[in-house]
């Protein structure tokens, strides 16, 4: 019997999108064949078992939210709304409950984002009533949080089921924040960046560290996500298993964080304690990038992670030019092999070769990861 496949969406952060296609080629090299499509704001991929749909949620750390494709149709009032909701089968997707329905209309005759919503919600009551489920199946999957996107282009309905829940950036073992941290989605597709070429590190150094998103995404790039999603509370993928994936986790490489503020240096020290006890070479310090010199055997085959206040939401004690080039120069002295940095502008020093990506989103502000690599 032919194997069921399904067309997914990966919903990504604007300016991520060729990137998280080079993450799903970089981890799962045999899926070569799959038919990806980059479009703004995400990926389509078309025949999809659910086993990889289901890998795909734990493991791709640069995509927000997956969704699943249920229908697509034409309707320009809400009585045929209805009627065509109505004929989903959605016990296959969730069981005795009322889910949160997402909605984006444009260029048609539904627009009113409330009665759209009262009508799907009334048409997935009605055939819940019409189809209701064993009392086993109600106990396992009943009452569980759920989400329906609905999307309505030129009359054309396309309804998708959330498999994610809680965006995919909130991995559920980051516990402390600072002011203006980095998402965990783009500091993961900085380090897709760098898994793209070919250079081994001794000591990966983020000078300027926060919380220690980028260190933690570093080392935990290609593990399993430890939380639940939607799709674990779906009947749908019920005894579904993930893909044997091989987990090259980095086991040579001193890991070094260090920060100018006490509170970023606890906080880093709270969100990094289960990687210091798989016996992780993690140094975590308080010190000043512009003033501690990092010494030629760390830096010179090092790798540096950095992101540095933009003046937005942290303000500079000082003028911005003056500000960014100080950390040129401090940048410019470590001579590490190579320098991943995101910045509102394309960051180039004279003695590094430059790669930009962008522009991404990151919390409001248009950035660009820069890839400088010592000439």
């Amino acid at each position: 019997m032919t194997e069921q496949t399904y067309h997914i969406f990966l919903v990504v952060r604007p300016g991520l999108e060729n990137i998280t296609r080079d993450e799903i080629l970089f981890k799962f090299p045999k899926l070569s064949s799959l038919k990806i499509e980059v479009v703004g704001g995400g990926l389509e991929i078309k025949e999809v078992p659910l086993n990889i749909i289901y890998t795909f949620q734990y493991y791709l750390k640069t995509v927000t939210r997956i969704l699943l494709r249920i229908d697509s149709f034409k309707a320009r009032d809400l009585p045929k709304l209805y009627k065509k909701a109505k004929k989903i089968p959605w016990n296959k997707y969730f069981i005795a409950c009322t889910p949160d329905i997402h909605i984006k209309s444009s260029e048609s005759r539904l627009f009113d984002d409330r009665k759209i919503s009262k009508t799907i919600i009334s048409a997935i009551n009605d055939y819940q009533e019409a189809n209701a489920c064993k009392k086993k199946l109600i106990e396992e999957y009943g009452n569980k949080s759920q989400a329906i996107y609905v999307r309505i282009l030129k009359d054309e309905v396309m309804m998708s089921y959330d498999c994610t829940g809680e965006r995919m950036d909130l991995r559920g073992d980051k516990t402390h924040t600072t002011m203006a941290p980095i998402r965990a989605s783009i500091a993961s597709a900085m380090v897709q960046l760098i898994k793209n070429g070919e250079n081994e590190y001794k000591t990966i150094f983020d000078p300027m560290c926060g919380s220690g998103t980028l260190i933690k995404e570093y080392i935990n790039y290609q593990n399993r996500m430890q939380r639940e999603f939607n799709l674990n509370n779906s009947p749908l993928f019920k005894d579904i298993k993930s893909l044997d994936i091989e987990i090259n986790e980095p086991q040579k490489i001193n890991f070094i964080c260090s920060d100018i503020d006490e509170k970023a240096i606890n906080a880093t020290k709270l969100n990094l304690k289960e990687e210091i006890q798989r016996k992780r070479n993690i140094s975590i310090r308080k010190e000043d990038f512009f003033t501690n010199d990092i010494s030629t055997n760390e830096a010179k085959e090092s790798l540096i992670l950095l992101n540095p206040p933009y003046n937005k939401r942290i303000k500079y004690e000082q003028n911005p030019k003056v500000f960014t080039d100080k950390i040129k120069e401090s940048l410019i002295k470590t001579n590490a092999k190579l320098i991943c940095i995101i910045h509102p502008h394309k960051f180039k020093l004279n003695t590094y070769k430059a790669k930009h990506f962008g522009p991404i989103n990151n919390g409001g502000i248009k950035t660009f990861i820069s890839l400088l690599e010592r000439k």
